[in-house]
């Protein structure tokens, strides 16, 4: 049986391949981390990743050590194909996160995307749609005028059973195609990539760019 690890240093090992510059070299990374989501390379050649379920956001220095501290935890919802879904740097190595909450706000399980401080604290960039048991996306990156795209999944809205007095749980497994009154506002990005600006307020608008 595989290793725990196996994945995130097989990951890891694969990011170290495509960083060398004169030719093709491979070595594992040690530090054990659990299911590694993303990774990617700061301006300093620094490899930053993040692990799906713990919403840990951890860095490797350029000598390969990996550094103690998790630059940042995040308070992810993970039932599913949910957690730490996309991760991306800008030109100023600001770090970019994409995952699952659960959003009392909307009575679902929503996609969103913060800001990584240096000190590990959290800004809202943009609240996304619910998210889904299966097929949510989450995959970010810039494009080349400074937007940030992201890739929004096509499964349909989870069911959230609600109590007597008509507020959210989450306690319960979700059922695919099931559909809340306000899900029609979604629907566009269904399916689709999206741009939002990385210094815009969380309730901005999203723009659909392709389906």
């Amino acid at each position: 049986m595989a290793p725990k690890n196996y994945v995130a240093v097989v990951a890891l090992t694969i990011g170290l391949a495509a960083c060398s510059s004169d030719r093709m070299t491979t070595r594992a990374l040690p530090g054990g981390p659990r299911f590694a989501s993303n990774l990617v390379e700061d301006s300093k050649g620094r490899l930053l990743f993040s692990e799906l379920k713990s919403g840990s956001i951890r860095r490797y220095n350029t000598k390969g050590s990996l550094e103690p501290d998790p630059l940042a935890i995040l308070d992810v919802f993970t039932q599913g194909e949910r957690g730490v879904l996309g991760m991306a740097l800008d030109k100023k190595d600001n770090i970019f996160v994409s995952y699952t909450i659960a959003d009392a706000s909307i009575g679902s399980l929503r996609l969103v995307v913060d800001q990584v401080g240096s000190d590990g604290s959290l800004s809202r960039v943009w609240d996304g749609p619910p998210s889904t048991e299966a097929d949510t996306g989450g995959r970010i990156q810039f494009t080349e005028d400074g937007l940030l795209a992201v890739a929004i999944g096509s499964g349909r809205l989870p069911k959230v059973a609600k109590t007597s007095a008509g507020k959210p749980t989450f306690s319960g497994p979700d059922t695919a195609g099931v559909r809340f009154p306000d899900d029609a506002k979604y629907d566009e990005f269904l399916g689709s990539i999206v741009t939002i600006d990385a210094d815009g307020d969380a309730d901005q608008t999203a723009v659909v760019v392709t389906k």
